[in-house]
């Protein structure tokens, strides 16, 4: 009888404790379930519309200001050319009313050095909606004559532009291989012999020199226009074949001179 009693007790008091915990589940699963959020009150609601609306007005403003006239390059200044026009400088660059704001300094500045004559170019933005360009230019040093065209070329053997008035200044008559238009890149070392034939001749002289011949193979020959004609050969020893040039010149009425080899040179008096 006292065994059944607490049998039976035991067996209550576990009904009661299984009841209370599937009580406290169920009201735990019921709870997360069934949990609803608070009603915003239509002040709350109020300020959301306007904070949507403010949002999508400041992304309309942006874009109206970002392709308005007041972020577009107006005008450009450009500074440091001589041989190219300001409106060619402008034009060739693109930039007149680009955006101020997300123009590419980098991809102008390397598009303007696409023109022969420009050796550096600097972008720089100004005040409101200036661009300044600032430009170093390349001198031409000799006229190139090549195929019956002539061209300008600066020291570095870069082909400037092609001309039909020849200029006061060296000019090399070359026989070379390869396709001569602005742009392209001759031998420099051309250039540079040549402006050392003609710097080392006397003013007077130098004067009378109506151009430099050069033939690969050969070298370079000077023909003047007082009526001699000088061999000089290869770029070797060019200073002093110069120097021995001048001092022949002096002798007389010379027609003809060979100072390719400096040690034994040649000349020929004009007959009188």
């Amino acid at each position: 009888m006292l065994i059944s009693s607490i049998g039976l007790s035991l067996s209550g008091r576990l009904h009661k404790m299984t009841t209370f915990i599937w009580s406290v589940l169920a009201s735990l699963l019921a709870k997360d379930r069934y949990h609803v959020k608070p009603k915003l009150t239509w002040k709350q609601k109020l300020l959301r519309l306007f904070l949507v609306l403010g949002f999508v007005g400041a992304l309309i403003l942006l874009w109206k200001a970002y392709n308005s006239d007041l972020l577009r390059v107006q005008e450009v200044k450009v500074r440091g050319g001589s041989h190219l026009t300001e409106s060619y400088v402008i034009q060739r660059s693109g930039i007149l009313g680009a955006n101020i704001l997300t123009l590419n300094t980098s991809e102008v500045e390397a598009r303007l050095r696409d023109i022969p004559y420009v050796d550096t170019a600097k972008v720089s933005r100004g005040l409101s909606n200036m661009v300044y360009i600032d430009i170093v230019e390349r001198q031409p040093a000799i006229v190139w004559v090549s195929g019956g065209s002539k061209f300008l070329v600066d020291s570095s053997g870069k082909v400037l532009e092609e001309v039909s008035a020849t200029p006061r200044m060296p000019l090399l008559e070359a026989n070379t291989k390869g396709d001569v238009h602005p742009g392209s890149t001759l031998d420099p070392k051309l250039v540079a012999s040549t402006l050392t034939l003609f710097s080392g001749l006397p003013e007077d002289i130098r004067a009378s020199v109506e151009k430099v011949k050069y033939t690969p193979g050969v070298g370079y020959e000077i023909i003047s226009s007082a009526g001699w004609t000088a061999v000089v050969g290869d770029d070797d020893r060019l200073e002093a074949k110069v120097a021995i040039l001048s001092k022949i010149l002096t002798l007389g009425e010379v027609s003809f001179i060979d100072v390719s080899t400096p040690a034994t040179p040649y000349y020929r008096l004009r007959k009188s």
